[in-house]
C-alpha cells in the first residue's frame, strides 16, 4: 500500500507537469489581450475556433522548428469566415483593446508546394509534421507555406540559401530573401501542443 501511494504520489506529480506544459504554459490568451477577449467570446460569437497553436500538436522533437517557422502566425485567431473576422474586429475597435490577425477558413489561400530536394537531413515540409483537423488544412498551409524542415544550417547551406525558405531542429531560419536567423533561441512560453505530452497525459490519468 505504502509502494502504491509512492507511485500515485509521483503520478499525480508528472501528471501536474505536462498538463501545466501543454496547457498554462502554452496558452497565448496570458500574452495578448486582444485575443485572450477574442477568445472569452467563442460562446457568443458562433465560428471562432481557437488560436492556431492550439489547433495543431507537433512531435517534440519538430516543436521548436515548427514554432519558430510560424512565427508571429502562432497568435492569429482562426474564424470559420470573413464575416466572423469583421465582428471580432468591430468588438475590438469599439472596446479599444488592442488589434489581431484573424484568419478566415473561407478566404485563406496557400500557395503551391515544392518538390522536396534530395538530401540527407531533409526532415520534410513544415506541414506534414504537424497534426490538425482537416478542416485547417488550408490555414496550416498559409502559416507555414513552403518551409522546409532540415537537421541543421550546414543541411541547410548544402540544399542553398535563396532556394527554399528552411529552419532546422534548433529553430535557425533562412528565409527565401536570403535573409538567416538563428543563435541561442530560447524555449518560447507558447507554441504547439506536443503529442508525446498529450499521449504521457492519458497514460497518467
Amino acid at each position: 500500500l505504502g509502494k502504491a501511494k509512492g507511485n500515485l504520489y509521483e503520478f499525480n506529480e508528472d501528471l501536474n507537469r505536462l498538463k501545466i506544459k501543454n496547457s498554462s504554459a502554452k496558452e497565448i490568451i496570458n500574452i495578448d489581450n486582444s485575443v485572450k477577449k477574442i477568445l472569452s467570446l467563442k460562446n457568443k460569437i458562433q465560428g471562432i475556433y481557437g488560436t492556431v497553436n492550439e489547433l495543431g500538436a507537433v512531435s517534440g522533437k519538430y516543436s521548436l522548428a515548427l514554432e519558430v517557422s510560424a512565427g508571429a502566425r502562432l497568435k492569429s485567431i482562426v474564424v470559420d469566415s470573413d464575416g466572423v473576422a469583421a465582428e471580432c474586429i468591430k468588438l475590438l475597435k469599439e472596446s479599444k483593446i488592442g488589434i489581431a490577425t484573424f484568419l478566415p477558413l473561407n478566404r485563406i489561400k496557400p500557395f503551391g508546394l515544392p518538390e522536396l530536394p534530395k538530401i540527407d537531413g531533409v526532415h520534410g515540409l513544415a506541414i506534414d509534421l504537424i497534426k490538425f483537423d482537416p478542416k485547417f488544412k488550408d490555414i496550416f498551409a498559409y502559416v507555414f507555406g513552403s518551409t522546409i524542415v532540415v537537421n541543421n544550417i550546414d543541411v541547410a547551406r548544402r540544399i542553398g540559401i535563396n532556394r527554399f525558405r528552411m529552419v532546422t531542429l534548433d529553430g535557425d531560419l533562412f528565409e527565401l530573401s536570403g535573409a538567416m536567423i538563428g543563435g541561442y533561441r530560447r524555449k518560447e512560453t507558447y507554441g504547439f501542443k506536443e503529442k508525446e505530452s498529450i499521449q504521457r497525459i492519458s497514460q497518467l490519468e
